[in-house]
């Protein structure tokens, strides 16, 4: 995958050719690391590709694999490797943790400006049905983060609907 930032989701298509092998049916595909999610898994003819989506939480190297099951009995091994070096921005990574159901997590999303000149944020939003975004109703336009500072521009709320590991922070809101 090459070189990622932290808190960045880096995003790679595999395409794997099986060739001679008819039908191919995907029946699992499992990863190495909790960083990596995988996505649109799709077959035509020979071929499998899959999107690789990573998300590290801290700077280093990734070394993970993939493991793709096909009903034949076949498996398909793919190795991920990539240099993760801390983001500029100050996003700070998800926190995993064991909580209690209705619980609330609430978390400032604070952004560093690393650049020497401004900054605009013009969207943030989330995909997650449990994580609210609530935003300064005075806000009516785009966030502007001066050089070189740090600005607290939303909350994300998240309600916890069942028991088990969950993400908190701003792993899945996005940043515009």
């Amino acid at each position: 995958m090459g070189e990622a930032l932290t808190a960045f989701p880096v995003k790679e298509t595999v395409t794997y050719s099986v060739p001679g092998k008819l039908p191919l049916v995907i029946y699992r595909i499992d990863s190495s690391g909790d960083d990596l999610h995988i996505a649109n898994p799709r077959v035509s003819g020979t071929t499998i590709a899959f999107d690789v989506i990573l998300y590290a939480s801290r700077p280093g190297v990734i070394d993970r694999t993939v493991i793709v099951y096909l009903t034949s009995g076949e498996t398909l091994t793919v190795n991920i490797f990539c240099k993760v070096s801390p983001n500029p921005f100050g996003i700070v990574p998800t926190a995993v943790h064991t909580t209690v159901i209705g619980h609330r997590t609430i978390t400032p999303i604070t952004i560093y400006n690393p650049h020497n000149t401004t900054l605009m944020v013009r969207q943030i939003f989330t995909e997650n049905k449990d994580v609210r975004v609530h935003f300064d109703p005075r806000q009516t336009g785009p966030w502007s983060v001066a050089p070189l500072s740090r600005v607290t521009v939303a909350t994300v709320e998240h309600l916890v609907r069942d028991d088990g590991q969950h993400e908190v922070g701003q792993k899945r809101t996005c940043l515009l």
